[in-house]
């Protein structure tokens, strides 16, 4: 049968009853869907975070996932999740045979090519002044350049503002808190792979604080905060590495934040190493050593961060004797 719709049934016959089933559990954590024709793309972000392509063009429905299940040859659940978010995001609903809608990209980007620099450039203000979402990424993408201070201090507010929770977080509200938390990381994300990581990084560093803040006072149970904060935290380090942060500064808070930490979210020295320098690395080095003389005494389950610190410093300078 060829595939020239993306449907539920297509979806069941690829995947099979097992993995469909959990790809319905996973269209909540689905971020980032770019549809193009009869394709699709967008990224899982769940525990961990999957990167997904989904083709219908072909004779079957089929896509790429950086999943280990996808890899071992399987049409995993996170493949599922993405064809039903498609189905959603294009309205045809579950079971329909409907297709998403057409890719109005190639026609838009023909419109542009016609369109003169002065032209071009009205178009892009008109659009800004309409839209304040398209001034903001004009002007990250500004401060990108030109070390605009503004633009950080604006996505920082972003932050505080779409993460202003007060009071105790019940089980229910914690997936609109979770949910609010995932749509600005979006936007952060995509401002990150613009090229503008020194514009974003206070803002990330401001959600993983600010997470964690939430989750100590509410019943995340369904670790929906938690992954949000998890994720905060990776786009951070990765803003860390790809932008010119101040590299001391950096090792005095990640060994403050790891040894305050209650378990979560992830950070480890590999996340960030590549942003310090040899200073920032020493610093680092006392920070960890005056922490395990700070904790010397107390029982092992209690310094389990600070061992893993140390841990994680001799397999960077890859000393097995002193990781042993």
């Amino acid at each position: 049968m060829v595939e020239t719709q993306l449907t539920e049934a297509g979806l069941l016959r690829a995947a099979g009853r097992t993995s469909f089933d959990r790809g319905e559990d996973y269209v909540r954590y689905v971020h980032g869907l770019r549809l193009s024709g009869t394709s699709a793309r967008g990224s899982i972000q769940a525990k961990r975070v999957y990167l997904v392509e989904l083709d219908w063009s072909n004779a079957r429905i089929d896509g790429d996932c950086t999943c280990p299940h996808h890899s071992k040859g399987n049409f995993c659940k996170h493949l599922v999740a993405l064809g039903l978010a498609v189905l959603d995001e294009s309205g045809s609903g579950r079971g329909g045979d409907a297709s998403p809608s057409p890719d109005t990209t190639p026609v838009l980007a023909t419109y542009v090519e016609t369109l003169d620099t002065t032209l071009l450039r009205r178009l892009v203000i008109e659009l800004a002044e309409r839209d304040p979402h398209v001034a903001r990424i004009l002007q990250v993408r500004a401060a990108a350049t030109q070390a605009d201070p503004k633009a950080a201090e604006d996505l920082t507010r972003l932050v505080q503002q779409a993460l202003s929770t007060r009071g105790f977080v019940d089980y229910r509200r914690s997936f609109d808190v979770a949910h609010d938390a995932q749509q600005v990381l979006d936007e952060l994300q995509d401002h990150l792979e613009s090229g503008a990581a020194d514009a974003v990084r206070p803002a990330l560093l401001k959600a993983v604080t600010r997470l964690r803040t939430v989750i100590l006072r509410a019943d995340d149970s369904a670790g929906s905060i938690g992954d949000a904060c998890q994720r905060a935290a990776d786009l951070y380090a990765r803003a860390c590495r790809e932008g010119s942060p101040d590299g001391v500064k950096l090792a005095r808070w990640l060994a403050k934040f790891r040894d305050d930490s209650p378990g979560w979210p992830e950070t480890t020295l590999p996340d960030f190493v590549d942003a310090f320098d040899e200073r920032a690395l020493s610093v680092y080095r006392k920070a960890v050593d005056a922490l395990d003389a700070k904790h010397k005494d107390i029982e092992a389950y209690e310094r389990f961060e600070v061992d893993r610190m140390l841990l994680e410093l001799a397999d960077h300078d890859q000393d097995v004797d002193r990781a042993v």
